[in-house]
């Protein structure tokens, strides 16, 4: 195990060439939570290739990186579906009630993917009050069925005490 200073570690690595190297940084960055470091990420967030993009999105999204909601907003008219995907979830992270018009638009995405990880997203955050008076407002039969779904789902598994 690494004894010295992780941050200035991820930091020199997010620097490196190989984009292997670089995008291990940016996981750990993420899954240690090494907020101080979420500011060196944005510029990253420029690239082109996508799994770095995925990685930038998950890392920002776990350190609820308000400034990158923005850009990571903009994804979700990529043509991936996965980047769409992990755009909902790292928006959720960030804050779902400030990219709730975001979320509810992914409940209406032409990927399946999309349409749960939104729905998932706005059950383990948003009330459920307030996501059952969203449902007739859809207007997407079945937009409205993953939310109903995603709902019913988080209420089963926390009655059986796996869930949230």
């Amino acid at each position: 195990a690494y004894a010295g200073d992780k941050a200035n570690l991820y930091k020199d690595l997010l620097n490196s060439p190989d984009p292997y190297i670089k995008r291990i940084a940016i996981k750990n960055i993420g899954d240690e939570g090494f907020v101080k470091l979420a500011g060196r990420l944005l510029p990253l967030l420029e690239t082109d290739d996508d799994n770095l993009r995925h990685d930038l999105f998950r890392a920002l999204g776990q350190l609820r990186f308000a400034p990158a909601g923005s850009a990571i907003a903009g994804a979700l008219e990529s043509d991936s579906w996965t980047l769409r995907s992990v755009a909902v979830k790292a928006l959720a992270s960030i804050d779902a009630m400030a990219y709730l018009p975001h979320l509810v638009q992914g409940l209406k995405d032409r990927d399946w993917w999309v349409r749960l990880n939104s729905a998932r997203e706005l059950s383990s955050h948003i009330p459920e009050q307030k996501l059952r008076a969203l449902i007739p407002g859809l207007n997407d039969r079945y937009a409205a069925e993953i939310l109903v779904f995603a709902i019913d789902e988080k209420k089963l598994l926390k009655s059986r005490g796996t869930g949230q």
